[in-house]
């Protein structure tokens, strides 16, 4: 079986009733005629908005018949399309200049998440989307009305894939949207917290990120960044197909141009196909567009060979195993050009900033050589496999616990709410162990940390350097997984098994998992509790930790120092010493003179700092590649 997906992407028909809409129908009977000839075997078709034109019933029967008969061509079941609404699937009514007024009034993202976690006053916009949720009820799978998101997880050709779903839209109103809409990250967060093992991300939403309000952008595009593949949106009309952005992984965005636009037929009047094969890396998008003189769908000139746009894949997709890590110019780079500026092409522009990679220091490829360096892996270490974010596990294990327990009582559901309102997520982690007992709890985190079918470059990198051991806070199972593929077997310790002496290991790498794994329930740990019993009753827990730090250059990757159970014991080591301890490293982002200055004072680490205004996380990473070659020299 071919490691291929191919999806057809449309968006903004606008379908409207009224006495003359020949262009209208002309485009739509042709571009069925057209997906005929398509030779590639479609296996997903995703609509990103704007199926109607005001929201209206009659509307939608009209595109229903035109779905039905896309499905019927490219041999489909509805369980195969997706849709997410645009503005032009809500119903308005006389009641828009009070949901402006409301929109207007946010603040702050907690208010977002005040009405996008309250039913009623979720249902109050939603409620303006009736039609359209009942078209999608009959056209694709059902979404509960109360509902803003959905995720899907499905197996397409032996391929993980989760599709999600995005409603930007439930905040339109009549007037202008442009920063002034939220997609809110509630929505966000609930959305890709139901992802389950994928290979790929696809996220569906009909407004671009920059449309909606600036507090909401900054928190909602890391998010969706982070954790996608590709992003699929409409609403701009606009014939930029395609565009890489590259803030601590690599993320497509595919922008379908108006299959029909408001009875105007335009050189933006277009839709796209594409292709994406895991076994060569590569994938194509193929561009379709309406040409006004001949009224017919044809190949589009903007590409040079046969409408196709090719690119490469990151190779953490790729099914056959790439050496090496990302460099500067592969994983950062412009697919489109602007060619003519009659088609409206929206130039995609690359900062030529350059990439500035930190120095290494001396003594700590000294101490790497020696085998003196021990690895402190924080979740950073993992990011670029697009695992979920703490924030994202704490809202699954609140899905789960609200799934085991029907019954809990009303007082503790708004407690809950208002709690992830005011993203108190530890409060929330405590308590949802505490009522799912250590076994369901951590078969939650497995479920969404598993490594199987992932890749992450940077732990590549990391198993390519001789640490003596390795500590860290994260559940993921990477570190084992890289080193094994390296050809170093490791020895896992868990928090109450801190007492075997490296003599015993017989040349293994020692990972301590310093806050449990989730193979092992009754390891984890979480509460304040847990990490005193350990501190303060566990001596060898406490002990071994020290040792490591007092022997060893320590090297910290991906880690915010926030654990109290760390800076304990580094704050105990300065003590018992006197200050005169070995010295350790951390690679962190942005840190500037005074913050370095007093962890230098502090704990006696260095800080390695790079900047991530423009090429964000990438320079940490090749910083590995750096001692990688290094060594290799």
């Amino acid at each position: 079986m071919d490691k291929k997906i191919t999806w057809l992407h449309l968006s903004d028909l606008h379908f409207r009733v009224a006495e003359d809409n020949f262009e209208s129908q002309l485009i739509y009977k042709k571009l069925l005629e057209d997906l005929k000839h398509i030779k590639e075997d479609i296996d997903l078709v995703f609509v990103t908005g704007d199926i109607a034109f005001s929201g209206r019933t009659e509307e939608y029967a009209l595109a229903s018949e035109f779905f039905n008969s896309v499905l019927e061509i490219l041999n489909l079941k509805k369980e195969n399309i997706f849709f997410v609404p645009g503005n032009h699937d809500i119903q308005l009514s006389n009641t828009a200049n009070y949901m402006s007024k409301i929109l207007e009034s946010i603040h702050s993202e907690k208010e977002i998440s005040e009405i996008l976690g309250n039913k009623e006053l979720r249902e109050v916009f939603l409620k303006r989307l009736n039609n359209y949720y009942e078209f999608v009820g009959n056209n694709s799978f059902s979404i509960e009305k109360s509902e803003l998101s959905y995720t899907k997880n499905i197996n397409i050709n032996g391929i993980e894939i989760a599709i999600v779903g995005l409603n930007s839209a439930w905040g339109s109103t009549s007037s202008s949207e442009k920063g002034n809409i939220v997609l809110g990250e509630r929505q966000v967060l609930q959305a890709f917290s139901k992802v389950e093992k994928p290979q790929i991300t696809i996220t569906l939403l009909h407004h671009p990120i920059y449309y909606f309000k600036d507090d909401d952008v900054e928190r909602v595009e890391t998010l969706i960044n982070n954790r996608s593949d590709f992003v699929l949106h409409g609403h701009i009309h606009s014939r930029k197909v395609i565009t890489q952005k590259m803030p601590d992984s690599v993320v497509h965005y595919l922008v379908a141009g108006a299959s029909y636009e408001n009875n105007n037929i335009t050189s933006s009047v277009s839709y796209n196909f594409v292709s994406a094969d895991l076994e060569s890396g590569i994938a194509n998008v193929c561009s379709r567009k309406f040409h006004n003189i001949s009224s017919s769908w044809a190949s589009d000139e903007l590409y040079s060979e046969n409408s196709k746009l090719r690119f490469s894949l990151p190779s953490r997709l790729v099914e056959k195993n790439i050496d090496g890590a990302y460099g500067f110019n592969e994983a950062i780079g412009s697919f489109i050009e602007e060619k003519d500026e009659a088609y409206a092409i929206e130039k995609i522009t690359i900062d030529k900033t350059p990439l500035v990679i930190p120095s290494i220091p001396k003594q700590l490829l000294t101490s790497i050589k020696d085998n003196k360096c021990v690895l402190f892996a924080g979740a950073g270490a993992s990011m670029d496999a697009k695992l979920p974010s703490w924030n994202e596990l704490v809202v699954a294990l609140v899905d789960c616990l609200k799934d085991e327990y029907s019954d809990l009582a009303d007082r503790e559901l708004e407690e809950i709410e208002t709690l992830l309102c005011e993203r108190k997520y530890l409060v929330l982690a405590e308590y949802c162990l505490k009522k799912l007992g250590p076994y369901d709890f951590s078969h939650v985190l497995k479920l969404k940390l598993s490594c199987e079918g992932k890749k992450s470059l940077t732990h590549n990198l990391l198993a390519q350097i001789p640490f003596r051991a390795v500590i860290t806070t994260n559940f993921d199972s990477f570190i084992e997984q890289t080193n094994a593929q390296n050809g170093r077997l490791c020895k896992i310790i868990l928090p109450n098994d801190m007492n075997i002496s490296e003599d015993r290991l017989g040349g293994v790498l020692p990972v301590l998992k310093i806050h449990g794994s989730y193979e092992v329930p009754e390891s984890i740990i979480l509460t304040k509790a847990n990490i005193r019993e350990l501190l303060f009753n566990k001596l060898q827990y406490n002990e071994t930790l020290k040792r490591y730090f007092i022997e060893n250059t320590v090297l910290f990757y991906g880690y915010s120092f926030n654990d109290p159970d760390i800076d304990f014991i580094l704050q105990g080591i300065m003590a018992d010493k006197r200050g005169m301890t070995r010295k350790h490293y951390a690679l962190l982002p942005n840190v500037g003179h005074i913050e370095a200055e007093y962890l230098l004072k502090e704990y006696n680490i260095q800080i390695i700092s790079y900047n991530t205004q423009t090429h964000g996380h990438l320079a940490a990473r090749e910083f590995l590649q750096k001692i990688v070659q290094e060594l290799n020299n």
